[in-house]
């Protein structure tokens, strides 16, 4: 890929790591379609606007619980 990913919060790398590596799938995807052979950062970022990690996820339906039928 070229770019080092560094955590931008205070999460350990590992988490970073992880989350990563499940976006280079979809973020291949993304570079295809824009007519490239190799994953760049834009690419990265792009796939990880569309998802949440499990934890967000899980904090937002806690947050907006009301709004969920129970």
């Amino acid at each position: 890929m070229g770019h080092t990913l560094a955590p931008k919060s205070g999460k350990p790398r590992s988490e970073h790591s992880g989350h990563a590596v499940q976006l280079l799938s979809p973020a291949s995807i993304v570079a295809k379609t824009n007519g490239r052979d190799k994953i760049c950062k834009a690419d990265i970022e792009e796939v990880a606007a569309l998802y949440l990690d499990a934890k967000s996820s899980a904090r937002l339906l806690q947050e907006q619980q009301e709004r969920y039928i129970a």
